[in-house]
């Protein structure tokens, strides 16, 4: 009896480690193509013939159509069986990449880059509503942080290994990799994905429009909301500075990598939300990584050593791991009896913020100094901060239960 309990228990283990490794590989490969072709601009502008600002489209596009798809995605997987949606991200994924290398022209590229955004789109809102669907209460959190890791590494990792590919082939090359890559993900998705959950998709009666209203209801949502707005935005938008930056302080393309590198250490501190949100709660976990976040934007704009620079950017990024679990365990705490969709208004709108981001990021760049950029990236960091004020803990687990049951 006993050894036949540790056998079941060790087996469920190990199914939640390959789900969770099988989550943050997807998010990690399927963000990456938000930021491919950030290498790609010079070798783009030399085979189609244009301007560096039509280069930009590139991104431009795969943003907004990976916006739109969002809102599409985000509403169907709560309808939809979450592992069939995962083979369809993934096959359409393995299927379009390939094709944007064979792009006679540019607007092709264009119309196949989009395309692929709003397929990309499928994966975040269904990783994130199948982990709190699938995961125990225990590991809810920890499932959250893992998929939120990949989202953040993609960052540095696409744009890694999109420039590497370029430097031994061509920017051809890149997106036949990224389309292999999809396969092998496709087809370790079909093998090793849990086909149904701990907790059968539970598809509500009500009108999608009358959930909206019940959620948006409770004032906390807004305000969850926005800091939701501005932490992957402040992301990307630094992601945009920190090269111009570091070559204004005049390092050496080495050096630039190292401290890019180095940075990758504060990614791994959303491994810790966990821990810390049991031990000092959500609130708390979350004020702490915005104030982090822009004392370190402080420390770059106004110091140039070596080394604080390196420390800050570890900070910066390490604030932003652990302020995104917690403000997505308050969100599903206001959610309440609506939390899926909580959660796919919550990946709609940081998305939409990763998007708007780089336009937001160039035109600082363009229009005034990059410190000054940085200044008003921390200034927007300081609106959450403060609006993370307000947000209170729903108080006990009866009101909780009473509250969802209304």
């Amino acid at each position: 009896m006993n050894s036949f309990y540790f056998t079941e228990e060790s087996k469920e283990k190990r199914e939640q480690r390959v789900t969770l490794r099988t989550l943050f590989f997807g998010g990690l490969l399927v963000v990456s193509s938000l930021y491919v072709t950030i290498p790609l601009l010079n070798a783009l502008m030399a085979t189609y013939k244009i301007q560096p600002l039509h280069s930009g489209w590139s991104s431009s596009i795969f943003s907004f159509c990976y916006a739109v798809g969002l809102i599409f995605f985000g509403l169907l997987s709560v309808k939809v069986q979450r592992y069939h949606l995962f083979l369809v991200c993934f096959i359409g994924m393995t299927f379009i990449t390939p094709f944007i290398s064979l792009s006679p022209n540019y607007v092709l590229f264009l119309i196949f880059r989009g395309i692929q955004g709003f397929i990309a789109a499928s994966f975040a809102p269904n990783a994130l509503g199948f982990a709190l669907e699938w995961f125990p209460v225990e590991k809810k959190v920890l499932a959250i942080a893992w998929i939120n890791t990949g989202f953040l590494l993609a960052g540095i990792i696409g744009p890694f290994i999109s420039s590497s590919v370029l430097n031994l082939w061509n920017w051809q090359a890149v997106f036949i990799v990224f389309g292999i890559l999809y396969f092998l993900m496709l087809i370790f998705i079909f093998y090793h994905l849990p086909k149904t959950s701990n907790h059968q998709i539970q598809v509500e009666n009500q009108n999608i429009i009358l959930q909206m209203k019940e959620l948006l209801a409770k004032k906390h949502i807004y305000l969850c909301y926005w800091i939701t707005a501005t932490l992957l935005f402040s992301y990307v938008s630094f992601s945009t500075f920190i090269d111009p930056f570091l070559k204004e302080q005049a390092f050496t393309p080495t050096t630039i990598f190292n401290l890019k590198l180095v940075g990758m250490i504060g990614v791994f501190f959303t491994l810790a939300s966990n821990f810390l949100i049991k031990l000092y709660g959500k609130q708390l976990v979350l004020r702490s990584g915005l104030l982090i976040a822009i004392f370190s934007i402080c420390i770059l704009a106004f110091l140039g050593s070596k080394w604080l620079i390196g420390i800050a950017i570890i900070l910066f990024i390490g604030g932003i791991s652990v302020s995104i679990p917690a403000n997505i365990a308050l969100i599903q705490e206001w959610g309440g009896k609506h939390k899926n969709l909580a959660i796919t208004c919550y990946t709609v709108i940081l998305f939409i913020g990763a998007s708007i981001a780089p336009v937001f990021s160039i035109y600082l760049i363009e229009k005034v100094t990059i410190s000054v950029g940085m200044i008003v990236l921390s200034a927007i960091l300081l609106s959450s901060f403060t609006s993370s004020l307000f947000i209170r803990p729903r108080t006990s687990s009866k009101q909780l239960k009473k509250r969802d049951k209304i």
